[in-house]
């Protein structure tokens, strides 16, 4: 079997020298033992349809494992193409969520500061009901003191 850094790429097809299909390093991880938990890069989908591209332009494609058939190839996309589009529906979905959960919050919120100001001025800042909604009471904050300027010899 050849070394596939002896090919190069024809100018008219897709196809090395002696018609043997170049291994581009574009595609390291071709049939990869990688985790299928984690989710593939945008350049690793991009390299895997520039691939099928290439696979397709193979005359006489014909692989022994019929998993590999390009008429199960359909499917596949359809797949991704359909579960893309639902996970952008998804997340456009999820962040309106967000922002009417932020906008409930900051309503929320207000209210509460908003309160805690109406405790304060209806019943003063020495009170001990501004004291339980959180305000210092004006009795016991600590006195200003001044501070004793240095002797000049």
């Amino acid at each position: 079997m050849a070394n596939w850094n002896e090919f190069t790429w024809n100018e008219n097809s897709l196809w090395g020298e002696a018609g043997v299909p170049p291994c581009p390093p574009l595609f390291p991880y071709l049939m990869s033992a990688e985790d299928h938990a984690k989710r593939l890069t945008p350049k690793q989908i991009k390299d895997d349809q520039d691939m099928i591209v290439i696979i397709k332009e193979i005359p006489g494609y014909a692989p022994s494992n019929k998993d590999f058939e390009l008429s199960k190839l359909p499917p596949l996309e359809a797949a991704l193409e359909a579960s893309g589009q639902d996970e952008v529906k998804k997340e456009a979905a999820v962040a309106t969520a967000r922002d009417v959960s932020r906008a409930a919050e900051w309503a929320y919120h207000d209210f509460v500061l908003g309160a805690r100001q109406a405790v304060k001025s209806q019943f003063g800042e020495n009170s001990t009901q501004a004291q339980d909604v959180g305000f210092v009471r004006k009795s016991e904050r600590a006195k200003p003191t001044r501070k004793a300027k240095p002797s000049t010899p």
